[in-house]
């Protein structure tokens, strides 16, 4: 009995003794953690997302208008996924891909739509929504076959009647398939030459083949894009967009009643 009495006694003395530190150890969890010292009294505030280093702050639209088989497909695929297919495709209704690109010091998102030449598909519903917020466009003709060019003219006029702005409204215009002979290529040039200055649109050429100067012509109608974007966005800004390439023709002003 007198040692049952002893553990009794033991046991609620260690009671006793636990329940009297136990305020004195949470009376000392304040200094354990000094918030003070962890946290900056003054934190740098963060820079806006949009002028951040490496984010993408605009979102570009680019069609590409042209006649049937004069490789519009093909530059788009050259400049988004750096390949090639010789083999004729067609495009069914409408394609699109994208591509980040560095403009000036600007980092946006060029996406590029691309519909087939054919009269049925760039009519109705489907043309409606490929032009839609449009900020930009790539007119395509094929330096071996100068009838497509004739076709530029009538794909100029259908892009403005649909776009916002259209007095102003980016458009390069691109001769493909410099990769390939054409015994009439140089003559077809200064015709060429004649009419893009006459209407103010820029002229490149390039081969979707072997992919010269396919990022050239991507990249300018993008820097015109942008351009004419930021001075629609500001007020009392009227003047017509440019960009300095020696590749690029002076644009004159627009409404000219010349034609090819």
């Amino acid at each position: 009995m007198s040692q049952q009495a002893d553990f009794e006694e033991t046991a609620a003395t260690e009671a006793q003794d636990s329940s009297t530190e136990a305020p004195r150890a949470q009376e000392a969890l304040p200094d354990a953690f000094d918030e003070t010292a962890a946290v900056p009294e003054q934190p740098p505030a963060p820079r806006p997302i949009a002028t951040q280093r490496g984010s993408t702050t605009t979102m570009l639209k680019c069609v590409v208008l042209g006649s049937s088989n004069v490789g519009k497909s093909s530059l788009l695929e050259r400049y988004t996924k750096n390949s090639f297919r010789p083999e004729r495709r067609v495009t069914l209704g409408a394609d699109f891909a994208s591509k980040v690109i560095e403009v000036g010091e600007e980092r946006v998102r060029l996406v590029i739509w691309d519909t087939a030449g054919q009269e049925r598909f760039h009519h109705g519903t489907i043309g409606g929504a490929f032009y839609r917020g449009a900020d930009g466009a790539l007119l395509v003709y094929d330096t071996t076959d100068f009838a497509t060019f004739a076709q530029v003219e009538l794909w100029r006029r259908e892009l403005l009647q649909r776009v916002d702005g259209p007095e102003a409204f980016p458009i390069v215009c691109v001769g493909n398939k410099m990769d390939l002979p054409c015994p009439t290529r140089s003559d077809d040039e200064k015709a060429a030459e004649a009419w893009c200055a006459a209407h103010g649109v820029g002229l490149l050429f390039a081969s979707a083949c072997d992919g010269t100067g396919v990022a050239v012509a991507m990249e300018a109608v993008a820097a015109l894009a942008l351009e004419n974007k930021k001075r629609r966005q500001a007020l009392g800004v009227t003047k017509p967009p440019s960009l300095s390439l020696d590749d690029l023709h002076a644009r004159e002003k627009r409404g000219s009643s010349n034609c090819c």
